[in-house]
């Protein structure tokens, strides 16, 4: 990103930077590990609910040079994608109107990220001609990280990763757990984000892959405390991504040859 992962130097505020470690439990496993840390960290409620559903469309050129990048990364990689947010109202999804824009790049367990929001109709002409939306200073910053790795190439959805998602929260450690079930990856529904106000499990097509585990994963700013290795336990880490997931589906289907 611009001044960070990218170019080896960071500006106060642009991105967050933290180290991500991921681990894969059984359902099982993970609803104990779950119970276990909750009696010490508090769930992040959002909307009244606990538990909320995650679409993260992953974006590309139409050479497909950030998924190319992927394939060939040794501990490193660079995505852009589009994130929404839902919950359920009874039966109902209950779908924004602004999409989240992210860049986010990984070194290792170092991850820096930056995001801004931009009004859902408006998110098509973005990847296509660039951010033209009036923005906030802060989001002007990330607007632009986002931009220097897009270098003015046209974006298109490759794959879209649907999950639920449940998170324990620590401000003073400065620290997230978040638990992922029914991880689902889909191809790209044609006119995304055109023809659609929302992208929930109800508009998507059927999965290409389904993670029958619970993709578990500490974000911490800080030290990590050793109640919390004890309980998921170093030894059981996993070099895990959704992006580097979907994008080997891409392959296995033939798009990437």
């Amino acid at each position: 990103m611009k001044g960070g992962l990218l170019n080896e130097t960071t500006r106060p505020g642009l991105t967050t930077i933290r180290q991500e470690v991921k681990y894969l439990f059984e359902p099982q496993e993970a609803q104990k590990r779950f119970a276990m840390l909750g009696k010490r960290i508090p769930e992040k409620i959002v909307g009244g609910c606990a538990t909320s559903y995650r679409v993260s469309v992953y974006l590309d050129t139409s050479q497909y040079d950030l998924c190319r990048a992927e394939l060939q990364s040794n501990g490193r990689s660079v995505k852009l994608r589009v994130k929404d947010y839902y919950l359920y109202d009874g039966y109902r999804p209950v779908i924004g109107d602004k999409y989240w824009l992210e860049a986010k790049v990984r070194v290792g367990t170092t991850v820096e990220k930056s995001r801004f929001a931009v009004e859902k109709r408006a998110v098509e002409k973005a990847l296509q001609h660039g951010i033209t939306e009036r923005l906030s200073p802060r989001e002007q910053e990330a607007a632009e990280a986002f931009e220097t790795i897009r270098n003015g190439r046209t974006l298109f959805p490759v794959f879209i990763v649907h999950y639920r998602r449940t998170t324990l929260q620590d401000t003073e450690l400065n620290l997230r757990l978040t638990f992922d079930e029914i991880v689902t990856y889909h191809r790209p529904l044609k006119g995304l984000f055109v023809l659609y106000d929302g992208i929930s499990r109800q508009v998507l097509p059927p999965p290409l892959k389904v993670e029958t585990k619970w993709v578990v994963e500490l974000k911490v700013s800080g030290s990590v405390p050793p109640f919390i290795e004890e309980i998921l336990d170093p030894a059981r880490q996993v070099n895990y991504s959704k992006f580097g997931v979907g994008v080997r589906e891409l392959e296995r289907i033939g798009l990437l040859r």
